[in-house]
């Protein structure tokens, strides 16, 4: 590993450099051409390539899935030197087990013999570790990267190669055919205006010229806008209309801009509260959390 400091991140990085490095070697590769395409116009910033190599591979080598899936089918494998514990001689053969080894280690827990102790149930560690990646019913990434490393050309990026791998391959499991950005109250921040600049992006700086040209005229960008509380009640969304008139006869390439206040859960009782898994609460909390800081803005 490239740090003495174990993190996913870190874990992931290493595998997806080193797959990206093996598909750069191979004649023809879909991949290996992009990533020598991005590397020789030299516009991304080392952060936005390395970002873009995770992102490939989770799409590729792990199959667009939950991360928590990747570490229990081996895929993401701690394969370090590691504090083994007495009393499991099948340990080599749990990634579970490995990967909560490592990371249990890293934060500094005592007892680590009792957390993960030879008999308990390989369900129990399952559970354990869904509930480290907050249960997620879907995949679930979090791309952070520095101030001023262009997060909002990133994004611009991440679109463009999904619609490049979508023409290439036709695999609509692994890549999107249309794109929504949540922005945190629009009204109050600068973050959309920022968003808007995704229409400035020009594809050439990452994808061959001719592919790039004919993605930047198929790519429709729209800003869906706020809806007043009666048009809530009655049914009567604007929004329906537009997004019907972007996608009629064009039903790739569209991406919708959005204000996420609209998409997070509006409060429930404490009965239903208590029925959720420890994932959704999670999520609720934190939703609760960006609606009361963007109040305060």
């Amino acid at each position: 590993m490239n740090s003495t400091s174990f993190t996913l991140f870190n874990l992931l990085y290493d595998i997806a450099n080193q797959w990206v490095e093996d598909e750069k070697k191979v004649k023809g590769s879909i991949i290996g051409n992009l990533i020598k395409t991005i590397e020789k116009k030299g516009y991304l910033r080392d952060a936005q390539i390395g970002a873009v190599k995770i992102y490939l591979w989770l799409k590729e080598k792990g199959d667009a899935g939950k991360l928590s899936d990747l570490i229990k089918n081996g895929t993401v494998f701690v394969n370090d030197k590691l504090i083994f514990y007495s009393g499991d001689n099948d340990y080599l053969t749990k990634p579970i087990k490995r990967y909560l080894n490592r990371y249990l280690q890293d934060t500094g827990i005592r007892d680590l013999d009792y957390y993960l102790r030879s008999n308990v149930e390989e369900e129990a560690y399952s559970k354990f570790l869904d509930d480290l990646f907050e249960d997620f019913d879907y995949p679930n990434y979090l791309f952070s990267l520095p101030m001023g490393a262009g997060k909002t050309f990133l994004m611009a990026t991440f679109m463009y190669i999904d619609l490049y791998m979508l023409l290439k391959t036709g695999d609509k499991k692994r890549y999107a055919s249309n794109f929504i950005v949540l922005a945190p109250s629009a009204r109050k921040t600068a973050i959309l205006p920022a968003l808007k600049t995704i229409k400035l992006f020009n594809p050439k700086v990452v994808l061959p010229n001719n592919e790039a040209n004919l993605l930047k005229r198929m790519m429709k960008i729209e800003v869906l806008d706020d809806t007043a509380k009666d048009d809530k009640l009655q049914n009567q969304n604007p929004n329906l209309s537009k997004i019907n008139r972007t996608i009629n006869g064009h039903p790739i390439a569209n991406v919708f801009i959005l204000n996420a206040e609209k998409v997070l859960p509006e409060s429930i009782d404490e009965e239903e509260f208590k029925n959720l898994s420890k994932g959704q609460k999670t999520r609720i909390k934190k939703a609760e959390k960006i609606k009361i800081k963007n109040a305060d803005i």
